[in-house]
């Protein structure tokens, strides 16, 4: 499960290594960040180039987050959002009452 991860202002990733992996960036702040096992939230916080570490909802940032970060954190968050079945899903795709495609 990735972590949100905002850094602080002019610091770089570099000093998360190794702790895990970075997945998705959105520079010059935001990341995706998949721990090690063992690694903990609390670890990440006290790394000085981090400001932020999420597991499971969107932070608050300071300064507020801009249109396209708060885009990246909304679709973040909707990862565990389970989704609704469509018609047909999981049938043969030449079932009766469809279109083949």
């Amino acid at each position: 499960m990735d972590w949100l991860i905002a850094l602080s202002p002019g610091s770089d990733a570099a000093s998360l290594a190794p702790h895990g992996r970075i997945t998705a960036t959105l520079p010059p702040r935001l990341l995706l960040f998949a721990p090690n096992p063992g690694t903990t939230a609390e670890t990440l916080r006290t790394i000085p180039a981090v400001a932020v570490v999420a597991t499971s909802a969107p932070p608050g940032l300071t300064p507020p987050a801009t249109p396209t970060e708060q885009m990246f954190m909304d679709g973040w968050a909707m990862r565990l959002t389970p989704k609704s079945p469509t018609p047909g899903e999981g049938l043969p795709w030449d079932s009766p009452g469809y279109d083949p495609p």
